[in-house]
């Protein structure tokens, strides 16, 4: 009897935390915590990156060949070249939603990253 009594208080809570839990996965699902610290821009600013770094030890591969050496500088890009548009948007400011849909990427792969807002919503206004 009280087995019982125990395990079917357990099932109980059991079955909470996973409709708890669930809740949870959706609502983070559809809307994640904003990205902290970001601000709409005041002016249009273009900046460049240049992920070159210094070489410093010898690198070998699996067969002992050294394939960079110390004190080179290398550039990843000039070993795979960066294909892709990345968009960071605010999903609940409509002006960039309506912006964010008359661009045209001239990369073949683009992307839209949500800083803020409703990850459905927005899909649907973009289609």
């Amino acid at each position: 009897m009280i087995e019982e009594q125990v395990e079917s208080v357990f099932l109980g809570n059991e079955e909470k935390i996973h409709h708890e839990w669930r809740e949870r996965v959706t609502k983070n699902a559809e809307r994640s915590e904003p990205v902290q610290g970001l601000t709409k821009a005041l002016k249009n600013t273009t900046r460049t990156f240049d992920p070159s770094f210094t070489v410093t030890k010898d690198i070998r591969d699996h067969k002992g060949t050294i394939f960079a050496r110390k004190g080179h500088k290398v550039n990843p890009f000039d070993i795979t070249r960066f294909n892709e548009m990345l968009y960071f948007i605010d999903g609940d400011d409509k002006k960039q939603l309506a912006w964010i849909a008359t661009q045209k990427p001239a990369t073949a792969i683009n992307k839209i990253i949500l800083v803020n807002g409703n990850i459905k919503t927005a899909a649907e206004i973009l289609n």
